[in-house]
């Protein structure tokens, strides 16, 4: 389909070659920060912002993860599982979630919710001990090498 777009500082309008258009509010943006946990985690929209009759699209960057429409939810990459603004990922990404609706009076209305994630879960001391150095056993090797250097002295 072909069509051309003008816009208006107050709000958008699509004209299109069949001779119509369609009018869109401004994009509503809103920013939310999350805790990255381990395992799994939950990104949900606040109560409200959300209506379950709306498209909904979940990315990460220009990719998109998941899609919610008409009750049906689809998910891809590190979605694990989709609800009406609520997503279950495997991993900790920023993700975006646009809810796009046409209103009863036919203008289109588009929110995006940026979830950022403002920390993320410290690498244990088990995960990161390779198990081949004798020296990373909770500092055992540091202190025998400490003993073994203060006792020299003292011996010869």
């Amino acid at each position: 389909m072909v069509f051309t777009s003008s816009s208006i500082e107050d709000s958008r309008t699509q004209s299109f070659h069949f001779g119509f258009s369609v009018a869109a509010a401004p994009v509503v943006e809103k920013q939310i920060s999350y805790t990255c946990e381990e395992g799994t985690n939950t990104l949900e929209a606040p109560f409200g912002a959300v209506n379950p009759q709306c498209d909904q699209s979940w990315t990460t960057g220009e990719k998109p993860i998941a899609y919610y429409e008409n009750g049906k939810g689809e998910c891809s990459f590190s979605c694990k599982e989709v609800f009406s603004g609520k997503v279950i990922l495997s991993e900790c990404p920023d993700v975006t979630l646009t809810i796009g609706c046409t209103t009863k009076n036919g203008v289109y209305e588009e929110t995006k919710l940026h979830f950022s994630v403002i920390s993320r879960p410290a690498v244990s001391r088990t995960t990161a001990n390779t198990g081949n150095n004798p020296f990373s056993h909770d500092g055992l090797g540091a202190f025998l090498m400490l003993s073994v250097c203060m006792i020299i002295p003292f011996v010869l």
